[in-house]
């Protein structure tokens, strides 16, 4: 993970937090989150019931200036990006997206068999 970058004078930090299930992680301004069923991974999906479906190192979010970074680091598999508001997109392996203009949205990983790992961000900015 990056070190927090401090805000500027008189200005609250702006963030986003990530929610998978009851567990949350709060994104503070640059710093990075990764996520897969890889046990490195600050953010473990997929791995108890173990689905190798899904990439030991999936993708990673970034909190960057006032946008989150999507980046999906499988070799073969695709993440899918679905704002509250507006039409869902497929991320390619190795492609990266900014959620910009979306301060909400669903993060899915596919699995075997249909199953479905989401991960729920919403930021402030």
């Amino acid at each position: 993970m990056h070190p927090t970058v401090p805000a500027p004078s008189g200005k609250s930090p702006r963030s986003a937090v990530v929610h998978l299930g009851r567990k949350k992680w709060v994104l503070e301004p640059g710093r990075s989150v990764s996520f897969g069923r890889g046990s490195p991974c600050d953010i473990r999906v997929a791995h108890d019931p173990l689905d190798e479906h899904v990439s030991r190192r999936a993708g990673v979010l970034e909190h960057l200036g006032e946008d989150v970074v999507v980046r999906n680091e499988s070799a073969t598999r695709i993440l899918i990006f679905r704002p509250a508001r507006g039409q869902a997109k497929i991320i390619q392996p190795g492609e990266t997206i900014t959620c910009r203009p979306h301060r909400e949205f669903l993060l899915g990983v596919s699995g075997r068999g249909g199953n479905h790992y989401v991960l729920q961000v919403t930021s402030d900015f």
